[in-house]
């Protein structure tokens, strides 16, 4: 799920990601046509393919190495190189979505300085998605 947030309050809306993520699902996905939210709608398709027994779960993973759980802090360290990488490499088609480079170049390291900030308790939502084929 493309929503950055936070449980004690040290990531909400404002949080750079949020600003990334608006700019793909807007002017960059009118002209790719990319749809980051995807995952919100697959239960509702697959019941209109006739699955059955569409189930969901969202699971938070962490976003950077801030956690304490030593197996959480591993997924936040890996979810922190992604989506670092991610922005870094979206970031290049700038003019996509509305922005001139040295707008870009900012937002990239606003991105990667709240990615590197542990006091920052970020989350992100990892959706599961599961369903059963009606019995013929």
């Amino acid at each position: 799920h493309t929503h950055v947030y936070a449980l004690d309050g040290t990531a909400d809306d404002t949080h750079p990601l949020n600003s990334v993520f608006e700019r793909i699902s807007g002017p960059f996905s009118k002209v790719f046509h990319w749809n980051l939210d995807v995952v919100d709608g697959m239960p509702d398709y697959l019941r209109s393919l006739g699955f059955v027994n569409v189930s969901e779960k969202k699971h938070p993973v962490p976003v950077g190495r801030w956690h304490k759980e030593p197996q959480m802090r591993e997924f936040g360290m890996f979810h922190q190189t992604i989506l670092g990488e991610f922005t870094t490499t979206i970031m290049a088609r700038h003019g996509a979505m509305d922005m001139d480079a040295e707008e870009a170049k900012a937002l990239t390291q606003q991105v990667l300085t709240a990615l590197d900030d542990p006091t920052i308790h970020a989350y992100m939502d990892w959706g599961s998605v599961w369903a059963q084929k009606p019995l013929s």
